[in-house]
């Protein structure tokens, strides 16, 4: 019987660049299989944060009218966005309105991409102002900047926040509210390298209470 041949130098060299070959490729599948999956979690969180924030806001808009609606739109990097919400607790048998006993307050910081939902009362601010359950509160820009104060009601809603504003109808002017008042929300995570950030974009028109 002839003894088995061994592998030449040259078939040697040939069979470890095909090795090489292939571990290449499924490195490389390995890897955007890895990326792929990556950037599907970012989107999905990214979605759902969105979605989260949004939900509450519209919920908290609309359970007022344009009087119980304060906004403060940020005019850049150092200023945030303020939305403050004086709900409506209840109308009574002869329609007579009841505000709640607390405000909602909303707050975009653009230095930080952090959106943040609280309640005032309790303080911090002292704004020397006592709210009445049958009229609703509009803070002014300085009492909306004072309500971005941690009062210890403060939970995070959303981070990477790229635009938190509002839009009134045309031929209103804040700080008056308008019918229907339009939201504006992005948020951006950047998910892996030689990916474009991913991003959840919305804009919607919110109906208030009527007449309130």
């Amino acid at each position: 019987m002839r003894a088995r041949r061994g592998l030449s130098l040259a078939e040697l060299l040939v069979a470890m660049g095909l090795a090489a070959i292939v571990l290449a490729i499924a490195t490389s599948l390995i890897w955007q299989a890895v990326r792929t999956t990556a950037r599907g979690t970012v989107s999905g969180e990214l979605y759902q944060s969105g979605v989260t924030a949004l939900t509450w806001l519209v919920e908290d808009i609309q359970s007022t009218g344009a009087a119980g609606i304060g906004v403060l739109n940020s005019g850049g990097p150092a200023t945030p966005t303020v939305l403050s919400v004086h709900p409506l607790a209840d109308v009574s048998n002869q329609l007579v309105r009841f505000y709640d006993d607390h405000i909602v307050v909303y707050v975009w910081d653009p230095a930080t991409g952090i959106l943040t939902r609280s309640t005032w009362p309790p303080g911090p601010p002292t704004l020397g102002v006592t709210l009445e359950p049958a009229n609703p509160w509009r803070p002014d820009d300085t009492q909306l900047l004072a309500l971005t104060a941690n009062n210890g009601t403060r939970r995070q809603l959303a981070t990477q926040v790229t635009a938190f504003e509002f839009e009134n109808p045309a031929g209103v002017d804040f700080p008056n509210i308008g019918q229907p008042l339009k939201l504006k929300l992005s948020l951006s995570r950047k998910a892996a390298a030689g990916y474009q950030p991913e991003k959840f974009e919305v804009e919607r028109l919110i109906t208030l209470r009527n007449g309130l």
